[in-house]
């Protein structure tokens, strides 16, 4: 909305707290329309702590939102120095200044008190992959957690709370244990669809590997794999597919995309 209200704004710097910053600036990558850059910014330590990192990440925060260089690479987030695209990036630590990074890609530049440096291309991004009203409600979607002796009752209770979809963190590549595939499968012919990201950290789940959607059957869900996405990231992209896209065949193709 500012950005349509007002011509002049270069771009818009976000405040937020570093527990769930990666999965807003991703919900924001998705949404925002506009071509100018989103930069979201945290801190490490507060400002009661030795050498809070607060004020210099806003500083640089806004140094990049306002370059001309920062224009069509969507939403990315700052911390330690480092600018980092919305999808990549993950908090891999608790408390280290270095907390944030994007597994498998790195940062896509870096700023210092004289240089503010894009080291590699992001996705050119230049409006949103889905248009929302302002009070639009998201459908519920759930995340499961895949263990050794895992059972059906987290994913029963899911579906019997009006979850839309279940995003696993799965153990491996998309793998849970058999209790659990017995309720996903249940979960599935009552409309629900399933996306299995991975408890690993890093690597790929695909999209369609885990199913032939080809027989699918509307009023049915899918298992469909949430490629690299994270299991918070994979949930956030689901509830927003879900929204307008009702095949299997078009959820994992935004799953590819986005």
């Amino acid at each position: 909305e500012l950005f349509r209200s007002r011509d002049s704004v270069a771009g818009v710097v976000v405040t937020h707290g570093t527990d769930t910053m990666e999965e807003t600036a991703y919900f924001l990558d998705l949404t925002v329309d506009s071509c100018q850059p989103v930069v979201v910014t945290g801190a490490m330590r507060n400002p009661g702590m030795i050498a809070p990192d607060g004020p210099a990440n806003l500083y640089h925060a806004v140094r990049v939102a306002a370059s001309p260089d920062a224009k069509r690479r969507g939403v990315m987030l700052l911390l330690n120095d480092e600018i980092f695209a919305a999808r990549d990036v993950a908090k891999t630590n608790t408390v280290r200044l270095n907390a944030f990074t994007a597994p498998g890609y790195g940062p896509i530049g870096t700023v210092d008190a004289g240089d503010l440096v894009f080291s590699r291309s992001a996705r050119d991004s230049c409006g949103s992959a889905f248009q929302l009203a302002a009070d639009v409600d998201l459908p519920r979607v759930d995340i499961i957690y895949s263990y050794i002796g895992a059972d059906s009752v987290l994913i029963d209770a899911a579906v019997a709370a009006g979850a839309k979809g279940i995003v696993m963190a799965s153990v491996g590549r998309g793998g849970s244990t058999p209790g659990q595939s017995r309720a996903l499968a249940r979960a599935v012919q009552r409309g629900v669809f399933v996306v299995a990201s991975s408890r690993t950290g890093s690597g790929r789940v695909p999209a369609l590997e885990s199913a032939d959607v080809r027989g699918w059957k509307p009023g049915t869900g899918a298992f469909l794999g949430a490629e690299d996405l994270n299991p918070q990231k994979a949930r956030v992209l689901l509830m927003l597919a879900l929204m307008q896209s009702p095949t299997p065949a078009e959820i994992a193709e935004k799953f590819r995309k986005f």
